[in-house]
């Protein structure tokens, strides 16, 4: 298991003791920042299958790369890109309901079984100045 950067936080998926998955979540500020690499370790996919998600989540402006990605910007004539190198926990949330993996699939119900956990929650609605709660 790799060790916790000050920084970035760790979130990993270790085989525990009765042979399970367990996931591993040590959030540094409420999230965790992972490379591409890392995400490919904790998935158990291709870096390819990565960046083919990522772009998809991008491209289709389920998130905003200023937001939820530390980057390069690139520019070339017209044209800005972004050289993302590190993502955080909403996009590896995404991510993790995106791809198809046994890894993927722990994350998934860990992540559910999270929410389930909670008592309540706010939900912002926009244009309306009040936030409601579930109980």
């Amino acid at each position: 298991m790799k060790k916790i950067d000050n920084d970035n936080g760790l979130l990993a998926i270790r085989v525990g003791g009765n042979n399970k998955m367990e996931v591993v979540f040590k959030p540094v500020n409420s999230t965790i920042w992972m490379n591409r690499n890392e995400l490919c370790q904790l998935f158990g996919c291709y870096m390819k299958d990565i960046d083919r998600c990522i772009g998809e989540i991008f491209e289709k402006n389920m998130l905003r790369i200023e937001e939820t990605c530390k980057y390069h910007i690139i520019a070339g004539g017209r044209r800005i890109s972004y050289d993302i190198t590190a993502v955080n926990l909403t996009v590896v949330i995404t991510l993790a309901f995106r791809l198809e993996t046994p890894e993927a699939r722990t994350l998934r119900m860990w992540f559910v079984e999270q929410l389930s956990k909670m008592r309540s929650f706010d939900i912002p609605f926009p244009d309306i100045g009040e936030n409601f709660r579930l109980n």
